[in-house]
């Protein structure tokens, strides 16, 4: 049986305030885990660089890849969380590094691009720093992918002259975020051919699925699908959010959520 055109205008004004409704920066889709206070003296020597230090516990190989630090001038709270605010962006400094053996150590400094603004301008002053070594192809959130490796945050004084390097060590590690499948919604993984081709390694796509309350009644049922390409950070992680928006009642069209993740 078709979708009357009444539905169908009822999920098309579902699907923006959905959308409206879960955007948000790349920031507020992280984790939501209790920031622990990190509020600590300013480090005696003033920092006119960085060096950040391989973990040689967690790096069994020379590394390469791209190395950020993050300032905040937040005294609490991790500086990689800020990096998706794309209202306020964090101040980073960025370098590309290649064949840093291990236990070695990586120094960033006026050398290195800096966003929103160039080494040269970032004003002296006191700031949370933050250290991160990318290592995740698949997730472009830095700090936050598989495998990536971060540092705690360290409150320094930044200065461009009379200062001396501040070391900051890689010792911690980012997993994976879960997936929690419950009755209604389900991750579904299909290996892509042409990307693993592509990339030379298996690369998955992935989508999240939230189904209606009668999906188990009649299997045989057809049900109507929307489709919805989350923007700002999201991924297929919100679909549960977003289907638990539906309201079901008796004017209501059951239909089926799919939330393609759009970072693969």
């Amino acid at each position: 049986m078709k979708t009357p055109v009444v539905a169908r205008l009822a999920l098309v004004a579902l699907w923006f305030s959905v959308l409206f409704a879960i955007v948000r920066p790349a920031s507020a889709q992280m984790p939501a885990a209790a920031a622990p206070d990190h509020r600590q003296p300013v480090a005696a020597a003033g920092a006119t660089s960085f060096r950040l230090v391989l973990d040689p516990a967690l790096v069994d190989r020379s590394y390469g890849g791209r190395v950020y630090v993050v300032f905040s001038t937040r005294d609490r709270g991790e500086p990689r969380r800020h990096l998706g605010n794309w209202m306020q962006p964090a101040q980073m400094l960025v370098a590309d590094v290649a064949d840093v053996p291990v236990g070695g150590t990586i120094d960033v400094t006026e050398k290195a691009l800096g966003f929103p603004k160039p080494f040269a301008e970032i004003p002296d002053g006191e700031y949370t720093v933050q250290a991160i070594a990318r290592r995740s192809l698949d997730c472009p959130n830095p700090g936050f992918g598989e495998g990536d490796l971060y540092s705690k945050p360290e409150r320094v004084e930044f200065m461009h002259a009379g200062g001396s390097p501040v070391e900051l060590r890689l010792t911690e590690v980012a997993h994976a975020r879960p997936f929690a499948e419950t009755e209604r919604l389900k991750l579904v993984e299909i290996k892509s051919d042409k990307l693993s081709a592509f990339h030379g390694r298996e690369v998955k796509i992935r989508a999240g699925v939230w189904l209606p309350v009668s999906w188990k009644a009649d299997s045989k049922r057809i049900y109507p699908v929307l489709y919805s390409i989350p923007g700002f950070g999201g991924d297929h992680r919100i679909a549960g959010s977003m289907g638990r928006m539906v309201a079901v009642d008796s004017k209501s069209v059951e239909c089926i959520f799919v939330v393609p993740d759009p970072t693969c």
